[in-house]
């Protein structure tokens, strides 16, 4: 075991334990920083100042005290009978399993959030695929809905969609509307997809040699700018190994970020900002759907 000195209310406790607490939190404060910082669209929101400041002040107990002596925990802390009844390492306790249902918590929110924008987007893409449709087995799918959201989820995965007839420049063609959680019992959908978190799937089958057009959709309601730069070109070079690239059309659906559209993936993809009201977007998303259509 290693000792380490704890701080509270002044006074240096020397402890005997396996389980530095401090520096679990200062560990779990990184990620706890960054994800606040994401959450949050200026540096100075109270969130981003109080979790920026209490940081510090880890990392300055780190360098200026006994607890540099401590070595780096292994998985999270697990204080013994004898700590827990140590009143001043208690209050520590429950102070750092309260920050980390807070983060939980937080983090629930904005999963619920981002899971309820992508089913509004999905909806929006039924809604231009049925009015478009004619005598398609889509018209008669079974849409099954629960009462209550589920983890930010109205629709059941019992859900099944048929197939959607549409006109354009006097051609039938077939589109599929696959969920992201069913990319991988659709044959349509290249394994590399699999991993990436895709919301839902726009597909063009073709039938010969020529390879399927796939439309991967991923839906933000808010986003980081400074880093989303970097994850548009980690998302082309990603892109690129899949062996049917020229038949991807990647389009991103952002909420009230007019400053987010723009094209990548050599013109193929499409960021997309939403808006309301909701038909704005249903002739926005109709448009592009049509132009997609056209260039495949």
């Amino acid at each position: 075991s290693q000792p380490f000195v704890m701080y509270t209310g002044g006074i240096d406790h020397q402890l005997d334990s396996r389980a530095a607490i401090v520096v679990a939190v200062e560990e779990n404060l990184d990620l706890v920083g960054v994800r606040a910082h994401i959450a949050s669209r200026e540096q100075a929101h109270d969130r981003v100042r109080s979790v920026a400041g209490f940081r510090r002040s880890i990392l300055d107990w780190e360098r200026h005290s006994e607890i540099r002596d401590a070595k780096q925990l292994v998985g999270l802390a697990q204080p013994n009978y004898v700590l827990l009844h140590e009143p001043k390492y208690r209050r520590l306790w429950d102070a750092y399993q309260a920050l980390l249902s807070q983060q939980r918590q937080k983090d629930d929110i904005w999963k619920w959030r981002d899971r309820t924008f992508a089913e509004s987007c999905q909806f929006l893409v039924l809604s231009i695929l049925s009015s478009l449709s004619h005598r398609s087995p889509f018209l008669k799918s079974d849409l099954v809905l629960y009462h209550e959201a589920i983890s930010g989820k109205f629709v059941s995965n019992r859900t099944q969609l048929g197939p959607a007839s549409i006109s354009l420049n006097n051609q039938r063609k077939t589109l599929l509307l696959c969920p992201g959680n069913g990319a991988t019992s659709c044959p349509f959908i290249a394994r590399e997809f699999y991993p990436w978190a895709v919301d839902f799937f726009l597909i063009l089958p073709r039938s010969g040699i020529s390879s399927h057009v796939l439309v991967p959709v991923w839906c933000f309601t808010e986003f980081d700018h400074q880093t989303f730069d970097v994850g548009l070109k980690q998302l082309e070079d990603k892109l690129t190994t899949v062996a049917s690239a020229k038949s991807i059309y990647p389009l991103i659906l952002t909420f009230q970020q007019p400053n987010s559209e723009q094209t990548f993936f050599q013109g193929q993809g499409r960021v997309v900002n939403l808006e309301t009201p909701a038909q704005t977007n249903l002739n926005k998303l109709q448009a592009l759907l049509f132009t997609i259509l056209e260039k495949a």
